[in-house]
């Protein structure tokens, strides 16, 4: 009974985590900054297999942003990922939780999410 509670909460926190992620990537912005790096978003999702929960490992589908110089070798960011690990998910959509959004606010017009530098 224990090991099928733990399949069960494992699960609903795989689809919960996945149901955060806009389906539609228009619905996110297109750019991101985080210092002087500016990101472009990748609009397929990319599988993240070692998100370790309470439950056990699940698999996290999320949209990264790319750096828009192509041989800079930056890796690709993530966001929501980042978010996750800080608290409360808010949506894309509203620009006053993009700017609670644990570190990332608007800025450069619209569509373009900029981190704050964190002393």
């Amino acid at each position: 009974m224990q090991e099928l509670a733990r399949k069960y909460a494992q699960r609903t926190v795989e689809v919960t985590y996945n149901a955060i992620e806009p389906v539609d990537p228009e619905e996110s912005p297109h750019y991101v900054q985080q210092g002087t790096t500016i990101y472009r978003r990748v609009n397929e999702p990319t599988a993240n297999r070692h998100v370790a929960t309470l439950f056990g490992k699940i698999t996290l589908h999320r949209r990264g942003y790319r750096d828009i110089e192509r041989d800079s070798g930056e890796p690709m960011i993530f966001p929501l990922e980042c978010q996750r690990r800080r608290g409360p998910i808010p949506e894309w959509r509203s620009q006053s939780r993009l700017s609670a959004m644990g570190g990332w606010r608007s800025s450069g017009g619209p569509g373009v999410v900029r981190r704050r530098d964190v002393v």
